[in-house]
């Protein structure tokens, strides 16, 4: 298994970051403008069963994906899981994963990743290609965006 994410803690409420994180089809583009194309909630709902689209640039290649909400948990804090739904990420068992939780000072702490249950795959892969390296960098930059982001806005 291979786990790719990050984390951000973010001087806004919980409250706050949840309703920008709903608005992605607004906010995508914003958070990464070079490199992301598209974001789309195709059901139009955000529950158990939603399926969303993302398409964007890693390293000048175009990806795609669908994936599917697969868990959505509040208890304190806001637990949103993904499972891929799309060739060839599905092959690899890839999930993906957020989690919103209270931070210091009233702010909010995001952690956020994807999942490879095959990750010996990932990392050869990664090894050619360097993909995961660059799927790393590119959560980090997408943190320091939304962070920046919020805060300019809170």
């Amino acid at each position: 298994m291979l786990t790719i994410g990050n984390s951000v803690e973010i001087n806004a409420s919980l409250d706050t970051v949840e309703k920008w994180l709903l608005d992605m089809e607004k906010h995508y583009k914003e958070m990464h403008p070079e490199d992301h194309v598209r974001w789309e909630n195709l059901s139009g709902t955000f529950e158990v069963g939603s399926i969303l689209v993302a398409e964007e640039y890693l390293k000048g290649k175009l990806y795609k994906s669908r994936m599917k909400i697969t868990r959505i948990e509040r208890n304190g804090k806001l637990v949103t899981g993904y499972r891929s739904i799309s060739f060839p990420y599905i092959l690899l068992g890839t999930k993906g994963f957020e989690i919103l939780e209270p931070g210091g000072s009233g702010g909010t702490i995001y952690r956020y990743g994807v999942t490879f249950r095959l990750g010996w795959v990932m990392k050869l892969f990664d090894r050619l290609t360097g993909a995961a390296s660059a799927m790393q960098k590119h959560m980090e930059e997408e943190g320091v965006n939304m962070k920046g982001i919020i805060e300019s806005k809170a």
